[in-house]
């Protein structure tokens, strides 16, 4: 730790070597110096600092001058008066005002000073901290809901806090008083008095009486506090109203039954952990898989679950933990796939408190979902290719291969052959592209996520359909902001992505304009794709994510596109949104996640 030191002294050459003996000390004094008591002050209300070294003979003003506007001004770092030999009475004056300590400038005072400053230091963090306890404690007595109390050895008041007026007393009327003003003609006075002069570990049942005679029942505690050797001990004791008491335990044996008869009523695994990721709560669920009760698996960890199968994922309810809000992840558990949802749950006063774990058995609803994905990227793809196959590849290589050879017999490189053979070139390169994308496309990723591009996946889709879009005089305007990489379903983003455009490009045979806009809001990467096409009616905007719905003719399409994607991306912990406008055009909204 190191200290920061003001050192405040006109002459340079002093200075100096306070410099000087303060490093060679430790490394951990930092100084500045000061060569005025005005710039001493000006200093001191920019900057904070461990220590002040001060001279008492400074221009303009006194080294006591000083301490007392620095006082008035409510700074109160440590200061350390150096006095001229003789000049004790100026330190005593300079101790009234405030000052922390002196040193008289006597032979070698120098190599003294370092340690001198170090005891200052020391002392007025123990001063400190002695005055945050006080105020601390002093907070607690006077704010808090029980009444806490002192008495002497006669058992009379010397200390109440404001609860007494739960009584009808105020502090001054029962100061003094002995302790059995307050008690109830029931309790026999031998037996309390033992029971506070040699009170153990129990708390006790008193009845008290109010002031205007009704009688209340207080739930009580005491302990014995020697002040001082010699000196007579206090009792000091705390009461709390026991029917608030009573009641409240009664309210929460009451949630905590009806919040368990809503967790064993939920058939998927369901868990509340702590911040260790220790069960709260579990219900039957969880507890059917370990073949014992919900009371059992409290207080287990999430590794003894995950060891004895219970499907639990540490690094999205960590996630939950950072972030403060819901958080999603998909797991697989030996051949089962599940998906993980976590939410934060706080206390009273807004505080995360503890993260709820719900698990949910998806494993036959994926093997329906790459089911459908694989059936409609195959009508998707065999739409779009319409003969384009691989053995396109061979003619094409034979016409670059042939435009090579033309253009390597030329006799002129600036033949006027040359710029049909670059057009060859050109589009040949543009062919090739076309079928390296839509092989791409019908190619299967062996990952299910993995790091990727939205943008470029965007332009990759596109590029697939440049065609269509060219010849259905549709343009095409492009907002991309830069975006960090997501970790998504490279395939199934693709997919998401192509239905899209298409259903855009169907709704506007006559031409118009689909705009593709990318950004961040929210920790989220947000898509916005819209048309200017003749849009959805309102009374079937409900229904387009309904499997087997469809507005098409039929045989133009399944009624599945929309329903897959609008699945693709829940599935990834995103969503879907779409907002049309009949005769006006449609605008559908992809929300990704970013992690």
């Amino acid at each position: 730790m190191s200290y920061q030191i003001l050192f405040v002294e006109d002459s340079v050459d002093q200075a100096e070597l306070i410099r000087i003996t303060f490093s060679k000390h430790h490394e951990k004094f930092y100084s500045s110096f000061s060569s005025s008591g005005q710039d001493c002050i000006n200093k001191c209300k920019e900057n904070v600092y461990d220590a002040i070294i001060m001279d008492y003979r400074l221009p303009g003003m006194t080294g006591v001058e000083v301490l007392d506007e620095l006082r008035r001004l409510n700074i109160g770092f440590p200061v350390v008066i150096i006095t001229a030999q003789g000049d004790e009475k100026v330190a005593v004056e300079a101790m009234k005002s405030g000052a922390s300590d002196y040193v008289v400038k006597e032979k070698n005072y120098l190599s003294t000073l370092p340690r001198v400053i170090e005891s200052v230091i020391e002392k007025e963090k123990l001063q400190r901290k002695l005055r945050v306890k006080d105020e601390f404690l002093g907070s607690i007595v006077q704010k808090a809901n029980d009444l806490i109390f002192s008495l002497d050895h006669e058992l009379t008041f010397q200390f109440v806090n404001p609860q007494i007026s739960r009584l009808g007393f105020t502090e001054e009327e029962i100061l003094g008083q002995p302790f059995f003003v307050i008690l109830s003609d029931r309790h026999d006075p031998e037996t309390v008095r033992q029971c506070l002069l040699n009170p153990d570990e129990s708390n006790y049942e008193f009845e008290f009486k109010h002031k205007d005679g009704n009688v209340l029942s207080f739930v009580l505690s005491f302990s014995i506090l020697s002040e001082k050797q010699g000196s007579d001990s206090r009792i000091i004791g705390t009461a709390k109203d026991m029917t608030e008491t009573l009641h409240l335990h009664q309210q929460i044996r009451e949630s905590k039954n009806k919040l368990q008869a809503l967790f064993d009523g939920i058939t998927d695994h369901m868990l509340v952990l702590d911040r260790d990721k220790t069960v709260i709560m579990a219900n039957e669920k969880v507890a059917s898989l370990l073949n014992t009760t919900p009371d059992k698996v409290v207080g287990m960890n999430s590794g003894q679950l995950s060891s004895r199968g219970v499907p639990i994922d540490d690094e999205v309810v960590e996630r939950t933990w950072q972030s403060q809000r819901p958080e999603y992840a998909e797991i697989t558990r030996e051949d089962k796939v599940f998906q993980v949802r976590t939410f934060p749950m706080s206390n009273l006063e807004g505080e995360l408190e503890h993260v709820i774990e719900y698990c949910r058995d998806v494993t036959d609803q994926k093997k329906i979902e790459r089911e459908l994905i694989h059936s409609e990227k195959l009508a998707t793809v065999g739409l779009l290719a319409s003969g384009v196959a691989h053995e396109l590849r061979n003619p094409l290589n034979i016409i670059e291969t042939a435009r090579y050879y033309i253009k390597d017999a030329l006799p002129d490189p600036d033949h006027v052959v040359a710029p049909k053979l670059d057009i060859i070139r050109r589009n040949v390169k543009r062919a090739s592209n076309i079928i390296n994308n839509l092989l791409e496309f019908s190619r299967h990723s062996p990952k299910d996520r993995e790091k990727i591009n939205v943008n470029l996946a965007l332009d990759k889709t596109l590029s697939l359909i440049e065609k269509d879009l060219y010849s259905q005089n549709i343009k095409v305007t492009k907002r991309y902001q830069e975006l960090p990489s997501a970790c998504l379903g490279l395939d199934s983003l693709k997919q998401v992505f192509l239905n899209i455009i298409i259903n855009a490009i169907q709704a506007m045979p006559a031409g118009g304009e689909l705009r593709i806009e990318t950004k961040i809001d929210n920790e989220r990467i947000l898509v916005n794709i819209a048309d200017t096409g003749h849009g959805i009616p309102g009374d079937q905007i409900s229904n387009i994510f309904t499997p087997f719905y469809t507005t098409k003719e039929i045989g133009e399409g399944t009624g599945l596109g929309m329903y897959v994607s609008h699945s693709i991306i829940k599935r990834e912990g995103g969503d879907i949104l779409v907002d049309s406008h009949e005769g006006e055009g449609t605008e559908f909204t992809v929300l990704l996640p970013m992690n």
